[in-house]
């Protein structure tokens, strides 16, 4: 799925690897996660994954600017919110 995303596009996009994230839940236009670097990731949609661990962040910097947060599992992507 991330290489998909990734694929789409990739010189319009930026990832950005996240050693570390706390996603417990994802309501729709609500902080989900707060980076280091003070970035808040909003929900487009409701989700609850409970994770604590890595994630991709991917941020398009074309059509409406959105973001993808992939939380990571075992070396492969468990989820993109």
């Amino acid at each position: 799925m991330i290489a998909s995303i990734l694929s789409q596009s990739a010189e319009a996009r930026d990832t950005y690897n996240i050693s570390y994230v706390e996603v417990e839940e994802c309501e729709y236009d609500e902080p989900a996660a707060i980076f280091e670097n003070g970035w808040i990731f909003y929900c487009e949609e409701y989700a609850y994954p409970y994770h604590y661990g890595p994630a991709i962040l991917i941020v398009d910097h074309l059509g409406y600017g959105g973001a993808k947060l992939c939380l990571m599992s075992g070396g492969g992507v468990k989820e993109c919110l």
